[in-house]
């Protein structure tokens, strides 16, 4: 539109023009990918007491790979089935409480601490995503979070609810590409 503009004498040869110091969107030249429940299976029950935490919170609570790394025990709330993700730490910086499904409860209860970091490996993507290629399981970018996006909307059926509990708004679960249904 601007060279056009450029062409026809709307605009300045020569000077340069607010929208050419914008970068192009991204194009996503990847398919979006999610674990089947099977491969989630596998890793799960061959995985160490980092790899079950991070694996399970990630893919029955959606948190962000950030999020997970900043989670602590005390806002781990078994007693009242949630995670909280303070504004702190959240990605967005708003505060939100993401429901423990009782699959998620059963996977972490046995590792549940007073206090501390629920993931205190710095490199905790880095060995999942080892341990993964180790079981011949490919892992895709975001694989735990897309994961559950899906299947957690195939659930509810309810993108604003699943959008609330991710961080996100409905029309990222959309166009954002967190969804392979």
């Amino acid at each position: 539109m601007f060279g056009f503009a450029r062409s026809r004498g709307y605009l300045a040869k020569g000077w340069a023009t607010e929208a050419e110091d914008l970068t192009k969107a991204r194009e996503h030249d990847s398919e979006i990918g999610i674990f089947t429940p099977g491969q989630l299976e596998k890793l799960l029950r061959k995985a160490d007491e980092s790899l079950v935490l991070y694996l399970s919170i990630g893919a029955f609570a959606g948190l962000r790979t950030a999020e997970l790394q900043r989670l602590e025990w005390s806002e781990v709330k078994l007693d009242q089935s949630v995670i909280e993700v303070t504004a702190k730490k959240a990605k967005t910086g708003s505060r939100r409480l993401i429901p423990i499904q009782p699959n998620l409860c059963a996977w972490i209860r046995p590792f549940v601490r007073r206090e501390g970091l629920v993931c205190w490996l710095s490199t905790i993507n880095q060995k999942a995503s080892a341990f993964a290629r180790s079981q011949d399981i490919q892992w895709p970018q975001n694989a735990l979070r897309h994961s559950f996006a899906s299947y957690r909307l195939a659930q509810l059926k309810n993108t604003a609810e699943v959008a609330l509990e991710m961080g996100n708004s409905p029309a990222m679960i959309f166009g954002g590409a967190n969804i392979v249904l």
